[in-house]
């Protein structure tokens, strides 16, 4: 006698409950897998501010003081790099684009190969080609790149003669407080001053504050500022800064939108992640703060709600006034 087997598959209302039930799961997983892939791109993120941070206390160990913001040389190829004034501009006539630290301090990071490649009493440019055949200014470097930044590795702010697009920085050196717009080169303003400035030569010494109370560097966001006149500068460039005025040789006041440098403001858009992010030296695109590292090679990261006063103060590295627990 033959046994006839009875299957019965799922029912539409069964089967519409097990896939709304799966859905939820993986809903309420997604945020959290999210929140692990955060943390790890943000570990990252730390890890190159300690990497950035050691390859300038090398920097400073091996020549007595940290690299300057920038190796500015004039028009006749003399370099201006003699450590006179916290900046020495003065009134001569500057040539091309500037090799910034963040070119200075590579053959103490592993990239030798890349350091021997650039002529530091010469301007970079889009015809300098590597013994590779690769544009100098387009090698991306991952020491430079923040996992969590959105975008492609280039800097799309300024493209040059030759259609080339410089690779990206999301790290910039703090250069003060408030220190550009003819208070660079003026002792009056030394209170403000940061590690880095044009041709500068800080050594620990010049670091009244304390070293674990000073920023060295801060990490920037490629995002478009909000906010009125918004600068979308898309982060900056590792190799230097670009000198917009051909004419006259003379430093235009947007290099610093191109360059590895930033700074802090007398506004409250310029706190953490604030309106003005393309400009500041703590932005990016991790939730609720940006990463700094101190001139004691420590790596912090820093809450959205770091009170500006604070956040000024940190910037400066012989102001007098000494930041406690924040």
């Amino acid at each position: 006698m033959m046994i006839t087997s009875k299957r019965r598959g799922f029912t539409l209302v069964e089967l519409l409950v097990v896939i709304a039930i799966i859905g939820i799961l993986i809903g309420m997983l997604l945020p959290a897998v999210q929140m692990v892939r955060e943390a790890a791109r943000r570990t990252s993120c730390m890890n190159n501010q300690k990497q950035i941070a050691l390859a300038c206390h090398n920097y400073e160990f091996n020549n007595g003081h940290f690299p300057p913001a920038f190796n500015a040389w004039n028009s006749n190829g003399l370099n201006r790099y003699i450590g006179l004034p916290w900046d020495n501009r003065g009134g001569t006539d500057y040539a091309g684009n500037y090799y910034a630290w963040s070119a200075l301090i590579l053959p103490y990071a592993e990239q030798n190969n890349l350091y021997e490649e650039m002529m530091l009493n010469k301007s970079w440019g889009c015809d300098m080609i590597c013994a590779n055949g690769q544009g100098l200014t387009t090698i991306e470097l991952p020491m430079y790149i923040c996992p969590s930044d959105p975008g492609d590795n280039v800097n799309g702010c300024y493209t040059s003669d030759a259609g080339i697009k410089p690779a990206k920085s999301n790290y910039v050196a703090c250069t003060g407080d408030l220190t550009w717009y003819g208070r660079i080169n003026n002792p009056d303003w030394r209170h403000l001053w940061g590690v880095f400035g044009w041709n500068s030569k800080t050594s620990f010494n010049d670091i009244l504050d304390g070293s674990s109370h000073t920023i060295l560097v801060g990490e920037r966001s490629s995002e478009p500022e909000t906010g009125a006149s918004p600068q979308n500068i898309y982060g900056a460039i590792w190799l230097g800064a670009h000198n917009t005025n051909k004419i006259t040789h003379l430093p235009s006041p947007k290099v610093r939108f191109y360059s590895c440098t930033g700074r802090t403001g007398s506004t409250l858009n310029y706190v953490v992640n604030g309106h003005y992010r393309g400009r500041n030296i703590a932005s990016s695109s991790h939730a609720s703060g940006a990463t700094l590292s101190l001139a004691d090679g420590s790596v912090q990261f820093v809450s959205e709600n770091l009170d500006l006063s604070i956040f000024r103060n940190l910037s400066q590295m012989a102001d007098g006034s000494v930041v406690g627990e924040w």
